[in-house]
């Protein structure tokens, strides 16, 4: 009964105050990102592919796998994705800036700031309930999705902070949970 209590209020606080995605993404997008994926990589593109040789530059990623060259496009896409766009299918990436320098890889990826953090989830099935982007501030969760024409929407989440740290952010209906450490 509190939870069902407790999601209406957050309704009623979501509804009287539209977000923009630019807002809440803003202050984590890594300084100078676009800078730091500039030059040539050994990247890992899907869970089960070879190695890729890969070069970018600008909005544009040059892959070689050894036999073949493919031209895609490239985009940071959240604070802690970037995507290959223009193959067959959408190809994303998590990363952080870590003493900066770019460390990336396939699974979820967080930056946090005291009590705040925000999580990009793994990107391997954007229809799952682990996949988006969210912000946490405190016990405050706002979970950003793109729906299959790419098109942001949000809703207001429930997380609980303990005295260790860790995080717990319930990420759908159902009460998944993802747990930050």
């Amino acid at each position: 009964m509190n939870r069902i209590a407790f999601g209406a209020l957050v309704l009623v606080a979501c509804t009287s105050k539209p977000r923009k995605v630019a807002d809440d993404f803003g202050a984590w997008m890594p300084k100078d990102a676009d800078q730091a994926w500039q030059g040539v990589w050994v990247l890992r593109l899907a869970d089960d592919d070879p190695l890729v040789a890969v070069e970018i530059t600008k909005d544009r990623a040059k892959l070689f796998d050894g036999r073949a060259e493919q031209q895609l496009g490239f985009a940071i896409i959240e604070p802690c994705a970037v995507a290959f766009t223009g193959g067959a299918k959408p190809i994303e990436l998590q990363f952080l800036i870590r003493d900066g320098a770019v460390v990336s890889g396939r699974g979820a990826v967080a930056y946090r700031k005291g009590h705040k953090a925000v999580v990009c989830g793994d990107g391997r099935d954007p229809g799952a309930p682990e996949e988006g982007v969210y912000i946490v501030d405190d016990n405050r969760c706002v979970t950003w999705k793109r729906d299959a024409k790419g098109v942001w929407g949000y809703r207001d989440g429930v997380c609980v902070s303990d005295q260790c740290g860790h995080v717990r952010v319930w990420v759908d209906e159902a009460n998944t949970e993802a747990l930050l450490d």
